[in-house]
């Protein structure tokens, strides 16, 4: 499986993992060695949702900016495998970068209808303009 669906379902597959972890690091700290190893996993999902997203998209912005976000991930998980809490600080400014190519998946999906086709205007008419709450 390769492509926009298989991006999406590792991006659901880390959010679970996401979720183990946040109660693992909340009771027992950055250094509990089993959210460690699930920040490995989740670097690991993160490579393979990149080059994913990567082949469907085609997009410039998102190829660019993809791999300083993992790497920046990665040197913070390894920096917390090395004793280092300054490692947090590094994967939580590193996910700031999240949301930046979120949109340009979240673009793709606007322009795709259900039946995967391209749409002709840049929303579909059956999906609804969220606006976030101010």
């Amino acid at each position: 499986m390769h492509g926009l669906k298989a991006g999406l379902l590792g991006s659901i597959a880390a959010a679970v993992i996401i979720l183990a972890i946040l109660p693992a690091v909340a009771n027992y700290g950055v250094f509990y060695p089993p959210a460690l190893v699930l920040m490995t996993i989740l670097v690991a999902i993160a490579l393979y949702v990149y080059f994913s997203f990567k082949r469907a998209l085609g997009e410039r912005w998102f190829s660019r900016l993809g791999p300083p976000v993992i790497a920046a991930s990665a040197a913070g998980v390894l920096m917390l495998w090395l004793g280092e809490s300054l490692g947090a600080v590094v994967i939580a400014i590193a996910y700031f970068g999240e949301p930046v190519l979120g949109y340009f998946v979240y673009r793709k999906l606007l322009s795709t209808d259900k039946r995967g086709r391209r749409s002709s205007s840049p929303r579909p008419r059956h999906m609804p303009i969220l606006y976030p709450p101010c």
